[in-house]
């Protein structure tokens, strides 16, 4: 696993510092990084940041040109050098130069990720109690996260009996409490730990046909 990271850390940066030296090219650069004075790589990177575009002639992601400052600095780490592109008082215009960019790509839509974790309210209309798929959705979310029911063979062998409504006698906060099969396949309950009773736990047990509702009956169906 190490050395699988340190190969695809090794192939960044050379992916990075060509798109470097290409910049470098059409300003008849020829240097690398580390032969040229801090003063002068500091413009020249403030240069960079501001007009990079990849072969496509697309903006980069602020994220990729965060990447790109890093890879340089380790470059420079790998060639003796003493400059210091993240911390060095001699690179601050870069810096500047890298946050300012960074803001404007976000502000032109780039940096935005649609397959980012969300908060469960941003997803409207996949969880709520407005039709059947949507409630079984969400009885599995409720039972995934506050039970940390994970495996398949757990899904397998989850009966309606073994999620209970409890009322803690200290607050009177109701409570959901799963019970565990032990080898025997007799009931165990767990310690319980209190849970705000969602309002789907109790639609969903409302709308259930009364053929599914005993102890031995599984909490959605099975498809």
């Amino acid at each position: 696993m190490l050395q699988q990271k340190a190969k695809n850390t090794t192939k960044k940066e050379a992916t990075d510092y060509n798109r470097l030296k290409r910049y470098f090219a059409t300003i008849n650069e020829k240097r690398g990084i580390e032969e040229i004075q801090a003063p002068e790589l500091d413009k020249l990177l403030r240069q960079f940041f501001m007009t990079a575009k990849n072969l496509k002639g697309n903006l980069y992601e602020p994220d990729t040109l965060t990447g790109m400052r890093n890879s340089f600095q380790r470059i420079l780490e790998i060639k003796k050098s003493k400059n210091d592109l993240r911390k060095g008082q001699e690179f601050v215009n870069s810096r500047k130069v890298l946050s300012s960019r960074r803001k404007e790509l976000t502000k032109l839509g780039k940096g935005n990720k649609p397959n980012a974790t969300r908060p469960l309210s941003e997803n409207v209309g996949y969880f709520g109690v407005q039709n059947p798929v949507t409630l079984q959705r969400t009885i599995w979310w409720i039972v995934t996260k506050h039970f940390g029911h994970r495996a398949r063979d757990e899904a397998r062998q989850l009966k309606y009996g073994d999620i209970k409504l409890e009322i803690s006698f200290e607050t009177g906060e109701e409570y959901l409490v799963r019970a565990r099969r032990s080898t025997t396949r007799s009931y165990s309950t767990t310690s319980p730990t209190p849970r705000a009773l969602d309002s789907a736990t109790r639609t969903s047990g409302s709308r259930r046909p009364s053929r599914a509702t005993t102890t031995s009956s599984t909490p959605t169906p099975r498809r």
